[in-house]
């Protein structure tokens, strides 16, 4: 995964965006 992606991954984590983020990395 690129570090660009998990750069996103966290700041949508830090905004409490867990439902987003899920859908984003399809857990």
């Amino acid at each position: 995964m690129p570090e660009e992606s998990l750069r996103e991954i966290i700041g949508l984590a830090k905004k409490s965006k867990w439902i987003q983020v899920k859908k984003f990395i399809k857990f």
